[in-house]
């Protein structure tokens, strides 16, 4: 309700745990937000609340949006296919859900 009608460039979640609610609670405005959605995943956090890491990979999938590992050098992040489970290295990790269009309006190095 907060941001009916409001178009954001970018969001970012971190909800310990309750991801997978905030985006089936903000489905119209996470849509109007595409391109970028930037979340912080913790598969014991998610637990707590009776879902995975690939309970909300699915929801976004459905969305339209691919999950991307953000790169610490900045270049272009690395895209992690549905069939490829997540392995991190840390408990807490951020990810970005896009689409390889607008991932590429913002490196310009890449095509897509």
């Amino acid at each position: 309700d907060i941001l009916a009608g409001a178009t954001p460039k970018i969001i970012k979640i971190d909800a310990e745990g309750s991801e997978f609610a905030i985006v089936q609670g903000a489905s119209r405005t996470l849509l109007r937000a595409q391109p970028f959605i930037v979340m912080e995943m913790n598969s014991k956090a998610l637990a707590r609340f009776g879902h995975t890491i690939e309970d909300v990979r699915t929801q976004m999938r459905m969305r339209g949006l691919g999950l991307f590992v953000l790169r610490q050098e900045g270049t272009f992040p690395t895209y992690i296919p549905p069939e490829v489970d997540l392995c991190p290295e840390k408990e807490n990790f951020n990810v970005l859900f896009s689409t390889f269009e607008h991932l590429a309006a913002v490196w310009p190095e890449v095509t897509a």
